[in-house]
């Protein structure tokens, strides 16, 4: 899995019913993957990750680049509406907000993530409900 596959599943399940749009970016470090807007009031910032397995005895190292952690937290100064796809060895995982920088392993991912799946079983009406 790669991250421009979560993103064209994204597309393909929440575009009918909010704007989506995916950023390359080069301009200003630490910026999120994806930009949305589902109406007037409600728009955000998703960022993707892919992890291929859960470590055996370590917690799960999420990729940030160098700039993401500090954009994230200067972000959430002024908006709530952030948040993590995480997939992780055919789970996928969201994070919103603070929960996005915590540390996660096997034993703790659950209580941070504010939904949970495995991958082929997302339902993409509550990942559209919950941004």
């Amino acid at each position: 899995m790669k991250e421009k596959d979560i993103y064209a599943r994204m597309q393909e399940k929440l575009s009918p019913k909010m704007f989506l749009q995916r950023i390359e970016s080069n301009t200003g470090l630490g910026i999120p993957d994806v930009a949305f807007t589902k109406d007037v009031i409600t728009s955000g910032w998703i960022e993707v990750k892919v992890v291929n397995k859960f470590p055996k005895r370590e917690v799960l190292k999420v990729p940030f680049r160098p700039g993401q952690f500090a954009w994230k937290t200067n972000y959430r100064k002024y908006s709530s509406r952030i948040y993590l796809f995480l997939y992780v060895e055919n789970s996928f995982f969201i994070f919103k907000g603070d929960c996005i920088l915590q540390i996660y392993s096997q034993d703790n991912i659950h209580m941070f993530s504010c939904y949970d799946s495995l991958w082929r079983n997302v339902n993409w009406k509550e990942v559209y409900n919950l941004l």
